[in-house]
This record gives C-alpha cells, structure tokens and sequence, in this order.
C-alpha cells in the first residue's frame, strides 16, 4: 500500500486588526522581524501615519551614517578623535537598534555601523602603538646608555601603558 507524504504547508496566525478595504491601510512598514523558533517568525509591522514616521526616521537616521562615514574618512588623525568616533559610533548603533524604522534599512545600517566599529578599532589600535613607540622613544633618549625604570606614564589610555 502506497502511502503519500503529507503536504508540507505553512499556518499563520494574525492578531493584528483586519480590514474591509486595504486602502485604508494607506502605507505599510515591517519594523521588525524575528525567528522565535525554527520555522516561527515573528513580523512587527505599522501602517498609515506611523509607516511614514518611521520611513522619516529611518531616512534621517540613514543621513546621520552618512556623515558618520565621511568624518571617519577623513579625521582618524589623533587618538582622542578616533576613541570620539568609536564612542558615536556605539551610539548610533544602539539609536539604530531601538529605532522603528523599516527592518530591511536597519539590518543595512547596522552592517555599516559594524564595518565603521572595525575600523575605528583598528584606528585606535594603531594610534595607541603609534603613541606608545613615540613615549617610549622619548625615555629611551633622555636615558641613553642608562638603566631605565619607568614608574609611571601619563597617557589617556589604558591599553597605551600595556604596549610600552
């Protein structure tokens, strides 16, 4: 006796409200999405006025990367600016996280941010080596041909004093 697999098929439940007319949905914007459990998403949506509120806010936040971007293209110059630009970066990531705005222009920004993040770190890695090779120059010099003991180091970071 043959028997035949069952058709593989998919159930939805909708809690949200429904509607004799989708027109008067006007807009519509998925704001979030996420996987409960394998095969179960989750899909957060608004409509209306709120939609376009949140396509403005995304638009805005959008703009905010941009410039983001072009500061860290062109002022990665001193340690202070770079560790600046990593904390901003931190917190327009967390803006971006917590936004409404449309899911698929989040997951964008938040891969933009991440590259930025990385980048930044390198930057302030490399600074703070930078700064640490020229202090420790600095006390080679003003010893040579002495026993040198360093007893304190005045930087403004931490991970400098680790590298000397």
């Amino acid at each position: 006796q043959d028997v035949k697999p069952e058709k593989q098929g998919s159930v939805e439940l909708c809690c949200g409200t429904h509607l004799l007319q989708t027109g008067a949905i006007e807009d519509f914007v998925v704001v979030s999405e996420r996987q409960l459990v394998q095969g179960v998403s989750r899909i957060v949506a608004v409509t209306g006025q709120q939609a376009k509120q949140a396509r403005e806010v995304g638009e805005a936040l959008a703009q905010e990367v941009e410039s983001l971007s072009h500061r860290l293209q062109s002022r990665m110059s001193s340690l202070c600016i770079a560790q600046r630009l990593s904390k901003e970066i931190g917190q327009l990531t967390e803006t971006v996280d917590n936004a409404v705005i449309p899911q698929c222009l989040r997951r964008e920004l938040q891969g933009t941010l991440k590259a930025f993040q990385r980048t930044a770190n390198t930057a302030i890695r490399k600074l703070e080596t930078k700064e640490a090779m020229e202090k420790s120059n600095i006390l080679l010099k003003k010893h040579h041909g002495q026993y040198l003991v360093v007893d304190a180091v005045a930087t403004d970071s931490l991970s400098i004093l680790m590298k000397v």
